[in-house]
């Protein structure tokens, strides 16, 4: 289960999407540092995407600081952030 929620909308990239449901639920608290966050796998089975989307998601997150391996072959995790990220 994605510990967030999404209803896909016409006419919005699916990443950026993924992306802003990701940043709501850091907002509410949903999703809180040290939390899992689910594998590329598990995205790509739950929502019905392509690995690319998938990737290009986990990238994102990784650059903005919201991801990070705490060791090797750890599922990823939330980390706290300091700055939001907001996607236009």
């Amino acid at each position: 289960m994605l510990p967030f929620t999404l209803n896909f909308q016409d006419g919005i990239p699916v990443s950026d999407q993924i992306l802003r449901a990701v940043r709501k639920a850091v907002l509410t608290g949903q999703l809180v540092a040290g939390d899992p966050f689910p594998s590329v796998r598990a995205m790509i089975q739950e929502l019905k995407i392509s690995p690319t989307t998938a990737h290009k998601v986990v990238s994102h997150l990784k650059a903005a600081g919201y991801l990070a391996h705490l060791r090797e072959n750890d599922p990823e995790t939330v980390k706290q952030a300091e700055r939001f990220f907001f996607v236009n």
